[in-house]
């Protein structure tokens, strides 16, 4: 049996006629229902494309339970609680007949039922469905199992369908397409865009996530605790620290400032999100209507509830589209850009599509400036066209991902253009801020850092003078600290370290002596670069504020000491 599993916002299908087989409209009931369901609708689910092989004939039962078996573990990972089926004929070159596959995919679904919410679209009907994929790195994934599970290839499982690979091909801003295995030893391409593109090939040399990677949301709450930002709630939410709270909103505020100057109005209904977007094609002359808004995900498993911020235009028709889509490509680009870490980025669109567009493509991929993977495929279940920006972590794993969509089939009637510029605020954070040990080179933006510059006063007589420092920077928006607490010198940098303070500096005699004036009046560890810089107080000052000057600001949700900060954790 081969699988197709999205991780989906939504799900929703509507049967339209029955199939022909063998000459005759069937309309067989399926699921293990007398009338097959006209229609069917589930939220925040794995979307789960299904194909009977004929290899699945030797034991049905075990063919069942061995795709429930690994849809039960995609979803646990996941944290999702809903599975939508609904069977396709085209994943394999082996597809078993329909009589077989309305016999297995029943089976699949009874298996299922016990622990998952179903929706099951019926065998041996054509209907219409709408998947809206969550675009996070893990979201869409190929398994293939069979009756024997041992014999299976679990090589093969999350790697690209074979027809995928040798369709992928990676676009250079300049308009040059390689071949995507050609593409890997081209000297254009670098790390972390090299890896991705080995790792989408299933090259077994391609560095491998991590195995705790930050799409299981118990692992965004394990980073964001380790990092003293958040820890989980007993009523299913987060409870974010002083310093978690304050890096929070100002991602928010950064997120709803980009949002805003591309020109959608920020409306959020009780439950979260930006409502429904009126779809009716714009008039003539109208602009596009966009809405932006943060949508709450809670996790079905009781876990942690997520935010995602949501763009959303309706359309008037095929040039207004694509405007708007580009737009919220920028939008995503310069959102995953202000976290700090490399990106790469990835089209991804069905082959009849990208054959009569790759031009406007190439347009596209001119207009990110980056090198992009670009995945034609037959086999493509969500929208038809989708653009992906990945944010990758030193070990060249994708992290954060934001995703820009439209489905250019429906385009003229008016589509709606949706953009996720981060696939989570908390994820963004737990990336960004909650580096976990080991990491080499673990970057925090300036602007997001809860502490921008920290002084560390030697000895007690020191503090005062520290605190004139940072005094002067906070008049001048600059969030600055002083770690005044009883420890020794080394366990205040090495907290300093540990908190990604991106600018610190030790403050002594000779340092009260200068007064912050000269040249040489600090000694300043650059975090970024990891080295000490000497530089005055007026030169720290303007550094920190050209790294900050497009973003948000914010004071200190502290006390300015931290000998003097309350007993909770981060603080």
């Amino acid at each position: 049996m081969r699988l197709l599993v999205v991780h989906a916002d939504r799900f929703a299908f509507e049967t339209v006629a029955p199939a022909e087989v063998g000459g005759d409209a069937t309309g067989r009931a399926s699921a293990g229902v007398d009338e097959p369901p006209d229609s069917g609708r589930v939220d925040d689910c794995l979307a789960v494309f299904a194909t009977v092989e004929r290899a699945d004939a030797a034991d049905l039962d075990a063919a069942a339970a061995n795709a429930a078996a690994e849809i039960r573990a995609v979803a646990d990972r996941l944290g999702v609680g809903a599975v939508a089926l609904y069977p396709v004929e085209h994943l394999s070159d082996e597809s078993a007949d329909a009589e077989l596959a309305a016999t297995a995919l029943p089976a699949l679904g009874a298996d299922l039922d016990a622990d998952f919410e179903v929706v099951r679209a019926p065998v041996e009907w054509h209907a219409a469905f709408e998947v809206s994929s969550k675009g996070h790195p893990h979201a869409e994934r190929t398994v293939r199992v069979g009756p024997d599970r041992e014999a299976d290839d679990r090589a093969d499982r999350d790697a690209p369908s074979p027809t995928d690979a040798a369709e992928s091909r990676v676009a250079f801003p300049d308009g040059d397409v390689v071949d995507a295995r050609e593409a890997v030893t081209d000297r254009r391409l670098d790390d972390p865009m090299r890896s991705f593109v080995a790792a989408e090939l299933g090259d077994g040399s391609a560095r491998e996530p991590d195995a705790t990677d930050l799409a299981d949301p118990s692992e965004v709450v394990e980073r964001l605790r380790e990092a003293g930002l958040a820890d989980a709630d007993s009523a299913g939410g987060l409870r974010w620290f002083p310093r978690g709270a304050l890096a929070r909103d100002l991602l928010a505020e950064h997120l709803t400032g980009l949002a805003v100057e591309y020109g959608a109005t920020v409306m959020e209904t009780t439950g979260g999100g930006p409502g429904a977007v009126d779809r009716r094609p714009p008039s003539e002359g109208d602009r596009p209507r966009r809405r932006y808004g943060l949508v709450a995900r809670p996790a079905p498993d009781g876990g942690p509830t997520l935010s995602t911020p949501e763009i959303r235009a309706a359309t008037r028709d095929t040039e207004q589209a694509r405007t708007e889509l580009r737009a919220q490509v920028d939008r995503c680009r310069r959102a995953v850009e202000s976290l700090g870490s490399p990106w790469v980025a990835r089209v991804r669109t069905t082959g009849e599509w990208y054959d009569e567009n790759d031009t406007w493509v190439a347009s596209l991929v001119a207009t990110l400036g980056a090198p992009t993977l670009v995945e034609p495929s037959t086999h493509r279940a969500g929208p038809s066209l989708a653009v992906e920006l990945a944010l990758v972590d030193d070990a060249g794993a994708p992290a954060v991902s934001a995703r820009a969509e439209y489905d250019p089939a429906t385009d003229g009637a008016g589509a709606t253009v949706r953009a996720t510029p981060v696939d989570s605020v908390e994820r963004a954070l737990a990336a960004t801020l909650g580096a976990r040990d080991g990491d080499a080179h673990p970057r925090t933006p300036t602007w997001l850092a809860p502490t921008q510059v920290r002084f560390v006063p030697v000895d007690d007589e020191h503090a005062d003078h520290c605190d004139a420092l940072a005094g002067d920077l906070d008049a001048a928006g600059v969030r600055a600290d002083v770690d005044d607490r009883e420890a020794t010198v080394g366990e205040r940098i090495a907290r300093a370290e540990a908190d990604r303070v991106p600018y610190y500096a030790v403050v002594g005699d000779r340092e009260v002596k200068r007064g912050g004036r000269g040249e040489d009046a600090l000694a300043v560890t650059v975090r970024a670069e990891g080295r000490e810089r000497e530089m005055d107080a007026e030169t720290l000052r303007a550094t920190v504020r050209d790294a900050v000057d497009e973003f948000p600001r914010k004071r200190r949700y502290l006390a300015r000491r931290l000998g003097e900060r309350p007993d909770v954790p981060g603080r």
